[in-house]
């Protein structure tokens, strides 16, 4: 993307993340059960896929700038 674009489209594209530990605002870090799957996965065309343990979800998701993650 060029800097006069509106909207950045970052390396994450055809990515995906894996939730590996969560700290919570009582500082307590907490890991996911072994083989249970809490994963992100962001498509070229700004959909996004999820899975939280057996549960899975669609959305969307954009980067207006550098550093920022839009989630929807």
């Amino acid at each position: 993307a060029s800097p006069g674009d509106s909207v950045h489209q970052p390396p994450l594209t055809g990515t995906g993340w894996r939730l590996v530990r969560f700290v919570g605002g009582d500082d307590a870090v907490r890991t996911p059960v072994p083989g249970s799957r809490f994963t992100v996965a962001f498509a070229d065309s700004g959909v996004l896929h999820a899975r939280l343990d057996c549960n899975r979800g669609r959305g969307t998701w954009t980067s207006p700038e550098r550093g920022q993650l839009r989630l929807g």
